[in-house]
C-alpha cells in the first residue's frame, strides 16, 4: 500500500498547470504579439495543449480555441504538453510589432498511447509549428482563452 501512495504522488506530481506569476514582457525590451490555435481534431480532443516556455505554462487550449498575447520580440524556446508525456519544442525569434501565429495539433506518432498506454509516456501529444495567421473570419469560429 506504501509503494501505491509513493507512485501516486510521483504521477500526481507529474501534471501540468498554468502558471500566473509568468512575466511575458519587460519594459526595456520590444513587444511582439504571438498567436497561438487549435484547431478541432479527435485525437487528443479530451486532452488540453499547455503551452509555454522554460516549463511555465501561460495557457492551456482545447480544440477550436485560440489565445493571444504580448511578449517580448527576440528568441524563444516555446513547449507544448499534456500530463506526463515529453514536451514539444519550437524555437523561433519573434520580431518587434509583428504578430506569430502558432498552430498546435495532435501528434499522430502519439496515437500508439491509445493502444499501449506506456507509449504516451515516450512522444509529446501535441506538435507546434509557425504558420500563417489565420484570418480575422477564421478566428471568429474559435474561442478566446484569457488565462494568461
Amino acid at each position: 500500500m506504501k509503494k501505491l501512495c509513493v507512485l501516486l504522488l510521483v504521477l500526481v506530481s507529474a501534471c501540468v498547470s498554468v502558471s500566473t506569476d509568468v512575466k511575458l514582457t519587460h519594459e526595456s525590451v520590444p513587444q511582439a504579439e504571438l498567436l497561438v490555435f487549435r484547431e478541432s481534431a479527435v485525437l487528443a480532443s479530451g486532452s488540453g495543449l499547455y503551452f509555454g516556455e522554460s516549463d511555465k505554462y501561460f495557457f492551456v487550449l482545447s480544440n477550436d480555441e485560440y489565445a493571444r498575447v504580448k511578449i517580448d520580440a527576440g528568441g524563444h524556446l516555446f513547449q507544448a504538453k499534456v500530463h506526463a508525456s515529453p514536451a514539444f519544442e519550437l524555437r523561433l525569434n519573434l520580431h518587434p510589432r509583428k504578430t506569430t501565429c502558432i498552430k498546435g495539433h495532435a501528434n499522430t506518432a502519439a496515437a500508439a498511447a491509445v493502444v499501449i498506454p506506456i507509449i504516451g509516456n515516450m512522444y509529446s501529444n501535441f506538435v507546434l509549428e509557425e504558420v500563417e495567421c489565420p484570418s480575422d473570419e477564421v478566428l471568429k469560429t474559435y474561442k478566446l482563452v484569457v488565462n494568461s
